[in-house]
């Protein structure tokens, strides 16, 4: 993900991908801009990633029961308008 969005604000740029990220690092703004453009989100609603939830319940909620998990651990970022804690 993260290179994708160094790629994506290296081509609005015209500028290669290392060389963004040492410009970024020396405070030019519409670098810095570029990038955080480029990893932020800026949509939100329920199960916006539909095969991230199929790959849990494919591969970890069966190893989790096979390991009779008593507790399980979710950490889920924030989501603007709240829906992200219900997904």
């Amino acid at each position: 993900m993260l290179p994708d969005a160094i790629r994506r604000a290296a081509g609005k740029l015209a500028d290669d991908g290392e060389r963004i990220l040492l410009r970024a690092a020396h405070g030019e703004g519409n670098v810095v801009r570029a990038l955080y453009q480029a990893v932020s989100v800026g949509e939100t609603f329920f199960f916006r990633h539909p095969e991230q939830f199929a790959f849990i319940g494919r591969t970890m909620v069966p190893e989790w029961i096979a390991a009779r998990k008593q507790r399980i651990n979710v950490w889920s970022a924030g989501c603007a308008t709240g829906e992200e804690a219900y997904s």
